[in-house]
């Protein structure tokens, strides 16, 4: 009795760990159960859009509902995921899709994560497989003034897109797409606070350098010397033939034709 006690709950033990990586996972939504986070607050606008988003387990991190990754990748992409939750603290989903809906992917990407139990910091990432394979990721926080939106600003998130689409995505390759993703945002996590920096063509991150500013910046001081240069020339200019002139003309016999002039004049007063 004992054996086979041990064996259900091995058995039971092991699907437990199973579905951890069973990634199409879905539960039904109700009226009565619309199976949202407490910290969302249900209104009646909100009803249809949480109705279409599909609910999921908040722990498995990867949901291929597209069927593109086999399960030792959903595997490998997981590890990965709760390596840089413990890094980081940050929540992350990775979903593929071929059906949003009629919803931009903004809002799909929007309502997935809010509308299931991730956490209160976190990033999500989107592949949607149609005709034309488009993606889309963006931070996630219930706080406004979250640190998240520093570190995943608006362009680095375009430059991770960039890369990812460029040398992942338009191959076919979605494990490394999923992988590369991961590997960027723990980069750019780790490198928060070190001065500024980007996500570069290779995938790397790396000091930016704004050029536009320091050629912006060269070219004001170069144009103030020059003219501060030609100031200082035309003054020299000046000085030099203020002298030439005093070498040249008799300054004595001026200085006695104003003395005459002034006689003359008095003399004339006096009259």
């Amino acid at each position: 009795m004992k054996k086979v006690k041990l064996l259900l709950l091995f058995l039971f033990a092991f699907m437990l760990n199973a579905n951890v990586f069973a990634s199409s996972n879905t539960y039904i939504r109700t009226n009565d159960n619309l199976r949202v986070p407490n910290k969302t607050q249900v209104t009646q606008d909100k009803i249809n859009n949480i109705m279409s988003t599909p609910s999921v387990s908040a722990k498995e991190k990867v949901y291929d509902f597209a069927d593109l990754l086999t399960d030792a990748q959903e595997e490998e992409i997981y590890k990965s995921i709760m390596d840089f939750n413990k890094q980081s603290g940050y929540d992350v989903a990775i979903v593929t899709t071929s059906d949003i809906g009629n919803k931009e992917m903004k809002y799909y990407a929007d309502d997935f994560y809010q509308y299931n139990d991730f956490g209160n910091d976190g990033l999500i990432f989107v592949i949607k497989k149609t005709d034309k394979t488009s993606i889309y990721m963006s931070a996630k926080s219930f706080d406004e003034n979250s640190e998240i939106f520093q570190i995943y600003s608006n362009s680095r998130v375009q430059e991770t897109l960039k890369y990812i689409y460029e040398h992942n995505i338009r191959n076919g390759d979605y494990y490394t797409a999923c992988t590369n993703y991961v590997k960027i945002l723990s980069g750019l996590y780790g490198n928060f606070g070190s001065g500024n920096y980007r996500v570069s063509s290779n995938g790397e991150i790396i000091r930016n350098i704004p050029w536009i500013a320091i050629i912006t910046l060269s070219l004001t001081l170069t144009f103030i010397i020059v003219i501060i240069l030609v100031t200082k020339f035309n003054t020299s200019k000046k000085v030099a033939l203020a002298d030439n002139v005093g070498k040249c003309v008799d300054t004595s016999s001026l200085f006695v034709k104003t003395i005459r002039d002034q006689l003359v004049d008095s003399t004339t007063e006096k009259r």
